[in-house]
């Protein structure tokens, strides 16, 4: 079987952990203590933040609902210890239908809700040929606050592949992008 994985820059990038057992870690918050720990071995903290801030902060993304999807992977742009933390979705599924309606789905460049028209826009990838890249905002029907979502799609070797990041900081989402650019470029098959 066929699946998804990236190449990962470990000076801006975390990988969150699938699953958590005893042969990884026992929780997530076992995880969030250890990266911090090694995220902090350089620096020293400031400004009342240090390791127990940055283990607060991962453990909290660990726990969430979209880092426990089994069908999903996560990853975390993170430049610096200070810096706030930015997740990253990978995933996968069968190929169904036409490629060029199926890629538009997935990055939502149609949807419904959009506050003004998505740049809609080709990306090549030397490894999943070339997909969609998808920049979109649009309104969070809860609170009325903008949400930028920026969304990658592919179609290869029957799979249809998806790396997106949804987030109400948008400064920090234009901070990241040309580290998710190069992200959703290392985006490669693998067998699984």
């Amino acid at each position: 079987m066929r699946t998804v994985d990236v190449h990962l820059p470990t000076d801006t990038w975390i990988g969150m952990p699938g699953e958590w057992s005893e042969e990884t870690w026992p929780d997530p918050r076992d995880w969030a203590r250890e990266v911090a720990e090694i995220v902090w071995a350089d620096a020293a903290p400031t400004d009342g933040l240090g390791p127990d801030h940055l283990a607060l902060g991962l453990a909290m993304l660990a726990e969430g609902p979209f880092a426990t999807d089994p069908a999903r992977r996560t990853f975390l742009w993170l430049p610096g210890p200070t810096s706030a933390l930015l997740p990253v979705h990978l995933e996968a599924c069968a190929a169904d239908g036409d490629r060029d309606d199926a890629l538009r789905e997935l990055t939502r460049a149609d949807a419904a809700g959009a506050v003004e028209r998505p740049i809609v826009e080709p990306f090549l990838s030397g490894h999943l040929g070339e997909g969609l890249r998808v920049l979109r905002y649009a309104v969070d029907p809860r609170d009325g606050a903008v949400v930028l979502t920026l969304s990658y799609a592919w179609r290869a070797d029957g799979l249809d592949v998806l790396l997106w990041l949804s987030t109400f900081d948008t400064s920090l989402a234009f901070r990241a992008m040309d580290d998710v650019d190069d992200l959703a470029r290392s985006v490669h098959l693998v067998d699984d």
